[in-house]
């Protein structure tokens, strides 16, 4: 399993080029980044939600 400090300095850039490739809802972006980690790195509601809230305030998504 990959560190809880590499996720989250990971998480933003992963969630935006997640983004860049298609659009997404929360749900297919944990299923996305597991894929493509294989299964390395799960991450949860919890910790997607808050990323993605800061995200579209800071003008990076809508």
């Amino acid at each position: 399993m990959i560190s809880k400090n590499l996720i989250a300095a990971s998480s933003k850039p992963i969630i935006l080029a997640l983004l860049y490739r298609e659009e997404s809802y929360g749900y297919q972006i944990l299923q996305r980044t597991r894929q493509v980690a294989g299964g390395r790195l799960a991450w949860s509601s919890a910790m997607l939600y808050p990323v993605l809230h800061r995200l579209e305030k800071d003008g990076f998504i809508r």
